[in-house]
């Protein structure tokens, strides 16, 4: 009975609902995705609460003023690393 719910009402599983969570963050989602991810995520209390924290997630992450590595830097730091051990 409940697997003709899901084909009658297009509801999708979880994990593909948080995978459609992550790719709307960046755009990337079909029309027909996001109309499925947005009638999952009002049907699921879970997957809702998954979509609220990850996108709180995104924000502070993008507001954060973290300064990375370069490549450059990156290959600086291996190598001194491997010569500490090395010795």
């Amino acid at each position: 009975m409940m697997e003709i719910i899901k084909r009658v009402m297009l509801i999708i599983p979880c994990e593909k609902a948080q995978t459609y969570c992550c790719k709307a963050q960046y755009g990337e989602l079909k029309w027909w995705e996001a109309a499925l991810f947005k009638w999952h995520i009002m049907m699921c209390k879970m997957c809702r609460t998954f979509s609220k924290k990850n996108y709180k997630l995104t924000e502070v992450i993008n507001k954060s003023e973290v300064d990375c590595f370069s490549e450059k830097e990156l290959k600086e730091l291996h190598n001194k690393f491997e010569k500490e051990l090395q010795s």
